[in-house]
C-alpha cells in the first residue's frame, strides 16, 4: 500500500522533521478523526489545543480531516494536552472501570468539585434518520466520547451513563433545531414518551423526532414542517411505535 508522507510543516518550532516523516497517511479511520475533534473541544478549539501540545493549527486540522497521522510523539502530545489518555485516543478503548484520563471511574456526588476525570458516553454507528430514511439493524460500537463528570451531573442530572448512547442523524426533517451529521445523544432509560425530542422506531424506520402526548393518542412532529408532515397515531395505534430513548444532548461541528 504506498504511504503518502505528510507535508512537512516548519511553522511551529517544536515541529521536527522526525515527526514529519513519522506522520504518514495511512487508511482514514473516522473513528480516529472524531476523538481528535473531542480534545478539540476538550481543549476549547484548535489553537489552544496547538498551544497545549506544541503542535501547530495546521497539523492538528489534518489530524482531525484524516490526510494524516500523528507519530507516537505527537499523539503523546495530545493526549497529555486534552488530559485524556493515550489508550483511548488512539483506539477508544480503556481499560476497564476507567476513564478516559485512566483513572478509577467514581459515582457524581454533589459535594465533589470537578476533578477533570471523563465518563465515556459509547458511540454507536446506528444512524437515527432525521427523515424518511431505513432502519438498520446494525449497532456496533465505533468509540466513546468523554464528558466531564461534573457536565453530567449539572446538565443532565445523572449521576452515571448507564444507558445513555450517541448515534449521528442523517436527514434534514429536524432542521434547524438537528441538522445531518450531528451527534445525538440519547437516554435509552428515558422510554415513556412525553413532550419532547425522542429517538424512536416506526414503521421500521429509526427516526429522531418531537413528540407531544395527547389526550387521544401521540403527535409526532418534525421541526421543518414545511417539508415534513405532521404524524398522529390514535390511542390504539401506539403500540406501533417503540420509544428508544430522548434526546439529552446534540453536538456538531462548525
Amino acid at each position: 500500500m504506498a504511504e503518502v508522507l505528510e507535508t512537512p510543516d516548519n511553522s511551529h518550532p517544536k515541529s521536527g522533521v522526525a515527526d514529519q516523516k513519522a506522520d504518514q497517511r495511512n487508511d482514514h479511520d473516522p473513528a480516529f478523526s472524531g476523538r481528535i475533534e473531542q480534545v478539540i473541544r476538550l481543549a476549547g478549539s484548535v489553537a489552544e489545543l496547538a498551544r497545549k501540545s506544541g503542535l501547530s493549527e495546521r497539523v492538528i486540522s489534518k489530524y482531525r480531516s484524516g490526510e494524516s497521522d500523528p507519530s507516537r510523539r505527537r499523539l503523546l502530545a495530545l493526549a497529555e494536552a486534552s488530559g485524556v489518555s493515550v489508550e483511548w485516543l488512539a483506539t477508544g478503548k480503556t481499560a476497564t472501570g476507567k476513564t478516559a484520563t485512566g483513572k478509577p471511574i467514581e459515582p457524581v456526588s454533589e459535594n465533589k468539585q470537578e476533578s477533570g476525570d471523563f465518563a465515556l458516553v459509547p458511540r454507536f454507528d446506528a444512524r437515527l434518520s432525521a427523515g424518511a430514511g431505513a432502519f438498520t439493524e446494525r449497532t456496533s460500537l465505533l468509540d466513546h466520547i468523554p464528558f466531564t463528570q461534573r457536565f453530567l451531573r449539572r446538565n443532565l442530572g445523572r449521576s452515571a451513563i448507564e444507558g445513555l448512547a450517541i448515534v449521528e442523524a442523517v436527514g434534514d426533517s429536524m432542521e434547524p433545531t438537528i441538522s445531518n451529521g450531528d451527534l445525538v445523544m440519547i437516554d435509552r432509560q428515558d422510554t415513556v414518551p412525553g413532550d419532547g425530542l425522542y429517538a424512536l422506531v416506526l414503521d421500521d424506520s429509526l427516526l429522531v423526532k418531537r413528540v407531544h402526548k395527547t389526550l387521544d393518542g401521540l403527535e409526532i412532529t418534525s421541526d421543518n414542517s414545511a417539508l415534513y408532515r405532521p404524524i398522529t397515531l390514535p390511542r390504539a395505534r401506539i403500540d406501533d411505535v417503540m420509544i428508544v430513548g430522548r434526546v439529552r444532548w446534540l453536538g456538531r461541528a462548525v
